[in-house]
């Protein structure tokens, strides 16, 4: 049974590589002759370290082998184990495959993504999370401070503080609409896309138009 081989490759270097498992047997009082063969198998971890140009890690190597037993002499119970190489080659085998356009599309969507939550870490995302780790830790405290004084100065009114203040205990001459009217420019501004909102009011004030016009009940 081996357990590793020494590979010597073309810059002359010595590299040990573990053998994949292998048993060999063998009758007693023959000669016995194994021919082996080196074969290396090189698998990538994912496909995507083949598409970026990235050595395999995951290497194997296997002991291709093969039996003859001479029968000897009947007096004779020794048993004679002869190694021989078949030959001085090498084989590689390197896993393969085809570079697709989904295998494309999947790479850029993963850079994209990649790239996106990186982004979104640093300098947060201006509809979820206004505040990434440079505006909050790194750099930037006097813009901030300074926006948060800007914030203050707009949407803290006699309505209370949006999403801290108890809407049930508004101060006195404070309405709930006054409290609504903040909560939309607060959400309009920096969490909420109101594109569509829009859109829909658009379509609303057309369809009335329209059954004015044709007086459409």
């Amino acid at each position: 049974m081996f357990n590793r081989v020494y590979v010597y490759n073309e810059t002359s270097k010595t590299t040990q590589n573990n053998v994949a498992f292998n048993i060999h047997p063998y009758n007693k009082g023959k000669l016995t002759m194994l021919e082996i063969s080196i074969r290396t198998r090189a698998k990538y971890d994912s496909l995507f370290i083949k598409g970026f140009g990235i050595q395999p890690t995951n290497r194997e190597v296997f002991v291709d082998t093969k039996i003859k037993e001479i029968q000897q002499a009947e007096n004779t119970s020794n048993t004679v184990l002869l190694l021989k190489p078949k030959n001085n080659t090498i084989y590689d085998e390197e896993e393969t495959f085809e570079l697709t356009f989904l295998f494309i599309i999947a790479s850029l969507g993963s850079f994209y993504s990649a790239a996106a939550g990186a982004y979104t870490l640093l300098f947060g995302s201006s509809k979820l999370l206004p505040w990434g780790l440079t505006q909050k830790y790194m750099c930037c405290l006097n813009l901030r401070k300074n926006f948060e004084i800007e914030m203050a100065t707009h949407y803290v009114s006699k309505a209370g503080i949006p999403f801290a203040d108890n809407p049930c205990e508004l101060p006195k001459g404070a309405t709930i609409e006054d409290r609504v009217l903040i909560l939309e420019s607060v959400l309009r501004k920096y969490y909420l896309d109101t594109d569509f909102f829009a859109e829909l009011n658009y379509i609303v004030q057309q369809n009335q138009k329209y059954k004015k016009k044709f007086n459409i009940k």
